[in-house]
């Protein structure tokens, strides 16, 4: 044994460095490919939100609220990172203006910090009648007071 390696120095000195390029390589690779499953998904854009944190029980209020009007069939809410998203579901034959104006309702069950801090979407959606110009969706950024929509046409 000790005269192979007496016999091939240069050779097992090139295989080794070249091992110890491999290695580093493969937990560079590991590093890109699996990042570190601890740090949040959304970095730091969710700083501050324990100071306007919106209950269960607030988003029950604005689906109970919702679903009290004759046209809607179904409402949901909930919130996904710093986006308060509410589906709803309204029955054949609404006007469609008559369904962009629940975005009030939405907007009134909320505090001013509450939408200061977060986006809002509503997706306006009529699930019986394949033939209407549903579905809409109407997009408030944080910043503005106003809801953006789709144009479906």
């Amino acid at each position: 044994m000790k005269g192979f390696i007496m016999n091939h120095k240069k050779g097992l000195a090139i295989f080794g460095i070249l091992l110890l390029i491999f290695v580093i390589l493969c937990i560079f690779v590991w590093g890109f490919l699996f990042p570190d499953g601890s740090k949040s998904e959304y970095g730091n854009r969710l700083d501050g939100i324990d100071k306007v944190r919106i209950s269960n029980d607030k988003l029950k209020k604005l689906e109970t609220e919702l679903e009290g009007h004759d046209f809607v069939k179904s409402a949901d809410a909930y919130i996904t990172g710093r986006i308060i998203n509410v589906m709803i579901d309204v029955n054949d034959g609404t006007d469609v203006a008559t369904a962009k104006a629940l975005t009030e309702v939405v907007k009134s069950n909320f505090s001013e910090d509450e939408l200061a801090f977060y986006d809002t979407q509503v997706y306006l959606t009529n699930e019986g009648n394949s033939e209407s110009s549903y579905p809409y969706i109407g997009y408030k950024h944080r910043t503005e007071s106003d809801f953006f929509w789709t144009n479906n046409q």
